[in-house]
């Protein structure tokens, strides 16, 4: 597929978005597997068994167990693991060949930088949410690609929320649609698990919500680039480096 580097509609950035996720599942699926959906797995089955018996004492181990993995989760697990989708997905957005291994060392080095990043952005919009909600709701959208600016730009902490804050002046309306699709494609997902009998069900839902994750993922990464193209004019770039990369091989034909 022929991705177009432009500033695009909401339907285009799902279109590419899903485009994407068609022309790499292998790799996209593949960097799920290893990482998100064995967690989330061992999360569902762990759940299922600290659920708590009326007249029982709850088995503390297992509930710091449960929680210890939540937050291995929620820490370090999830965000590396958008690191190599959001690198996967911008590489072959551009153009450009990546594998598993490339997308690994990619997250490895900016882990870092989106975890510090990552701090900053939940501790503004937390902050904001105390101060009488509102603000809250703002920061959320001001800062909604910084984690996409820490992995693909050196940029990281308060300059990647500067940086996410700028890239979506006038690009808050369709974030808002975007994540609004997205919300009710997960709660769908609560409902399609639950179809699969016991034990299935917390793999059919880990590996659904994997793909799901995906699908955030990819159509976000889409949305960044389309910011780009508005504010920096990165697709009169891209044309620019793609002609001159056409005239380089023309003058070595021509030496030939």
């Amino acid at each position: 597929m022929k991705y177009e580097i432009k500033t695009l509609s909401l339907g285009e950035i799902l279109d590419q978005g899903i485009g994407l996720i068609r022309d790499k599942f292998g790799l996209l699926m593949g960097i799920m597997a290893v990482t998100v959906i064995p967690m989330q797995i061992a999360v569902g089955f762990l759940a299922k068994e600290i659920q708590p018996v009326p007249g029982q004492v709850p088995d503390l181990p297992k509930l710091f167990l449960f929680l210890g993995i939540v937050y291995l989760l929620l820490l370090t697990v999830i965000p590396f693991s958008n690191a190599m989708v959001v690198y996967a997905t911008a590489n072959t957005y551009l153009g450009r060949k990546t594998s598993l291994g490339d997308c690994f060392w990619h997250a490895m080095r900016r882990w870092p930088a989106l975890m510090w990043t990552t701090i900053l952005m939940v501790l503004a919009i937390m902050g904001g949410f105390i101060l009488l909600i509102i603000p809250g709701i703002i920061f959320t959208f001001w800062f909604m690609l910084a984690q996409q600016v820490a992995v693909l730009e050196s940029l990281n902490g308060a300059p990647a929320l500067t940086r996410s804050k700028a890239l979506m002046k006038g690009n808050v309306g369709t974030a808002f649609a975007l994540g609004l699709i997205i919300g009710v494609i997960n709660y769908a997902n609560a409902f399609i698990s639950k179809l699969a009998p016991e034990p299935f069900d917390v793999i059919v839902a880990a590996v659904i919500s994997g793909g799901l994750t995906l699908v955030s993922t990819c159509t976000f990464v889409v949305f960044y680039f389309s910011c780009r193209c508005t504010l920096d004019n990165f697709d009169l770039e891209v044309l620019a480096n793609e002609v001159a990369g056409s005239e380089d091989e023309n003058t070595s034909v021509d030496a030939q």
